[in-house]
């Protein structure tokens, strides 16, 4: 049974096969924890992995990465346009036309209210957070 391709002189049901049909499995699998123990292998703890395969220490590290860089960044911005490192930057003695825009009281306002945005976001992150495993879905 091999594809063919069709001639434009007939249609593509003259050439159509039979598909075989699917035959059902013979049996169900079916392991119980008795047959788990038998063999010497254990599922591991529900709190241990989740369904993707990440230990729930790998997540909460990757939540306190989170929080921190969140938490940091949003300070910068939020701090950072009213000091005078923002004021005496040396990019703005080569690009005046940058001066004029980032030292607008406007553009000053909206960094730092994103900067209280992303902190906002990780300190929300670190208050929400739920170990996802088998049995927490």
């Amino acid at each position: 049974m091999g594809f063919r391709p069709w001639s434009p002189g007939e249609s593509p049901r003259e050439i159509e096969q039979p598909v075989p049909p699917i035959e059902p499995p013979a049996e169900e699998i079916r392991i119980s924890a008795k047959d788990l123990e038998a063999e010497g292998e254990q599922d591991p703890a529900p709190a241990e992995t989740d369904a993707g395969g990440i230990s729930v220490w790998a997540q909460r590290m990757l939540l306190v990465v989170e929080v921190v860089v969140a938490v940091w960044a949003g300070m910068l911005l939020a701090v950072l346009p009213w000091t005078p490192v923002w004021t005496d930057n040396p990019l703005f003695l080569r690009y005046p036309e940058l001066k004029a825009v980032f030292l607008n009281n406007f553009v000053r306002g909206a960094l730092s209210g994103l900067g209280l945005v992303d902190i906002w976001i990780g300190v929300w992150d670190a208050t929400h957070y739920r170990d996802v495993g088998p049995g927490s879905r």
